[in-house]
């Protein structure tokens, strides 16, 4: 699968799928909930 392709499709599940209301919630009040966001995407990335 091509890099490009690959790191959209973790992204969009990172950010679709697996990503509860309350981890929205925290991207919006600090750097926590980015940084959690970020773990979530890296993990599908490696998958």
């Amino acid at each position: 699968m091509p890099v490009m392709l690959r790191l959209l499709l973790a992204h969009m599940l990172g950010d679709f799928v697996a990503q509860p209301l309350m981890l929205v919630a925290m991207k919006r009040k600090g750097w926590r909930g980015i940084i959690i966001h970020s773990a979530i995407v890296t993990a599908f990335t490696a998958a």
